[in-house]
């Protein structure tokens, strides 16, 4: 049974990491939240991970606890996420819109806990790997094809945003009669999209 929800647990980790560049927000929310967060596709692989990890017996755990380095960051990254929960105690708006901090505390939460789950699990560096490359691959393609189009394609069921280089809003550079639209790729800004691509540059 371990060794099923070991596996479960390592197949979620790679599907997370090939959601990565994927901005795709579900129809509901998970649990029936009214967190933002809770709209997001790649949110419910990484419950996957850390619920089979969890009940899995927290398998790896003992020897990221025994590198006195792994302890440091794995209880960090923790004490990070706790403090991100207390602090919605003192948010500026955690009266008027406790949602906000309600939603950081719950993002740092579980990518703290993803953080720890990946490293005690460590799946196979060439199945990461794979999995980067190829989200790469296909996430590169759609961001020179954007580039070279200036535009969008209408990807709707990948809830691609709809770009046009005079469109208002929209991330783009200007030099003089020159209006050039920077790739979105699938998700809602420029920026971020290049820190997807960087990852996988990594892999």
């Amino acid at each position: 049974m371990r060794l099923i929800l070991n596996r479960i647990t390592q197949s979620a980790i790679l599907v997370t990491f090939f959601l990565f560049p994927a901005w795709y927000r579900l129809p509901f929310s998970i649990g029936g939240s009214s967190l933002y967060v809770t709209r997001f596709l790649i949110l419910v692989p990484m419950l996957i991970a850390i619920g089979t990890w969890l009940i899995g017996g927290v398998t790896g755990l003992r020897a990221v606890r025994q590198s006195r380095w792994g302890a440091v960051w794995a209880l960090a990254l923790l004490l990070w996420a706790l403090w991100a929960s207390l602090s919605q105690r003192w948010a500026f708006v955690g009266i008027a819109h406790p949602e906000v901090g309600a939603t950081a505390a719950l993002q740092w939460g579980v990518v703290a806990l993803f953080a720890v789950t990946v490293a005690s699990t460590a799946p196979p560096a060439r199945q990461v790997v794979a999995t980067l490359l190829i989200s790469l691959v296909g996430n590169s393609a759609l961001t020179i094809a954007q580039a070279l189009h200036q535009g969008g394609f209408g990807l709707r069921a990948l809830q691609e945003f709809p770009l046009r280089a005079n469109a208002a809003g929209l991330s783009v550079i200007v030099s003089g009669d020159l209006r050039w639209l920077r790739a979105y790729g699938l998700l809602p800004h420029p920026n971020i999209l290049a820190g997807t691509l960087l990852i996988g540059c990594f892999g």
